[in-house]
């Protein structure tokens, strides 16, 4: 704005000096006229001169509208200069908001870039865990399959816990009915003590006061000995009926424990995991066979296997062995060692127990 003012007055001071030269130039003309005219020529000098004065007065007059001119175009230079002023303030300031929107565009950009690293970062990320939820969708099917095969074997569970629930009732019916035969026995066996003991007193008091009833006591004797024969008989009848009941509690421990039994398979597969199984392998002299067993088991350090040789003559001689290697899960190596070829063979009995797999336990 001080910048504005000062070419203003340099135009006013300017035009000043102009008007001036010109008043100047005019007046010099007219001395010069008057110096070098004659003196003939007077009346017409003065004419010149009043026409001269004339002209100066219309200069003059010219000058004043310059002036007035020059004053308007200064007010309207002054006007403009303000409003140039207040567009350059609001340049100024339109520059200050373009330098913080340029500050912020930078600022913008710098997010954008650490946006779009975080998007291929988050774009990476996104395209493992759709891989993963491929893989659980399949883990998911697979489970669902396994679900709905323990679903279709807990129904022959339930069914098979009905059919034995009626035989597991009779089964405690008739415990109960040899408790209350075990408690009669026991109390006849009470009153057999006590007459027992009663004939024992009798047989003390006889033989202390009649010592010449010989027979007497021969016959209370051979009474008290045939006490003692039934007390005897009583005693192995109640063991007798003790185990009857101790097997109907196995059995009933066993129909509640034992989960699937397979005589054609060869397997006894227990609820709490526990399976057993066994067979018969042929074998020649130093032959090899794989075993393949009915149920799988955890893993192969989750069961053992014991074999046994089953000659098929006792001709030969040497060492004769068999032995189990290179153990899966659900199989063996079964090795029949023998140290002299004249052997003729056989075969093996074997016997496995273990930890079934979790896949086998319903």
């Amino acid at each position: 704005m001080i910048k504005h003012k000062s070419q203003n007055n340099t135009r006013r001071f300017l035009t000043t000096i102009v008007i001036l030269a010109l008043i100047l130039s005019i007046i010099f003309l007219a001395i010069y006229i008057i110096k070098h005219s004659d003196n003939k020529a007077n009346a017409e000098q003065e004419t010149a001169i009043v026409q001269l004065q004339q002209q100066v007065i219309e200069l003059n007059k010219n000058v004043n509208s310059l002036l007035i001119v020059v004053e308007e175009k200064d007010y309207q230079i002054s006007y403009m200069t303000v409003a140039l002023d207040e567009a350059e303030d609001e340049l100024s300031e339109k520059n200050i908001a373009i330098v913080t929107l340029s500050n912020e565009i930078t600022r913008k950009n710098s997010e954008i870039d650490r946006l779009t690293s975080d998007n291929q970062i988050k774009s990476a990320e996104v395209e493992r865990l759709s891989s993963e939820n491929a893989e659980f969708q399949i883990e998911v099917e697979r489970l669902r399959l396994e679900v709905e095969a323990n679903e279709e074997r807990i129904a022959e569970l339930e069914q098979l816990i009905e059919a034995n629930q009626a035989e597991i009732e009779r089964l405690d019916n008739e415990i109960k009915n040899q408790n209350v035969h075990i408690s009669e026995l026991a109390l006849k066996v009470e009153q057999l003590k006590t007459e027992n003991e009663t004939l024992t007193e009798r047989y003390n008091l006889i033989s202390e006061t009649v010592a010449g009833y010989t027979d007497s006591i021969t016959a209370l004797q051979s009474d008290v000995e045939n006490i003692n024969k039934q007390i005897s008989k009583i005693q192995s009848q109640i063991q007798t009926i003790n185990a009857s009941i101790d097997a109907l509690k196995l059995n009933r421990i066993l129909d509640i424990n034992v989960g699937e039994v397979d005589s054609g398979n060869n397997f006894v597969l227990f609820k709490n995991g526990l399976l057993i199984q066994w067979g018969w392998s042929s074998l020649k002299s130093n032959g090899t066979v794989t075993v393949q067993m009915a149920k799988m088991y955890q893993s192969k350090n989750h069961y053992a296997v014991i074999a046994s040789i089953n000659r098929d003559s006792a001709s030969g001689s040497g060492l004769d062995g068999v032995y189990v290697s290179q153990s899966t899960d659900k199989s063996f190596l079964l090795t029949h060692d023998y140290t002299s070829t004249s052997h003729a063979g056989g075969g093996a009995f074997w016997l496995a127990i273990g930890q079934a797999h979790q896949y086998e336990i319903m």
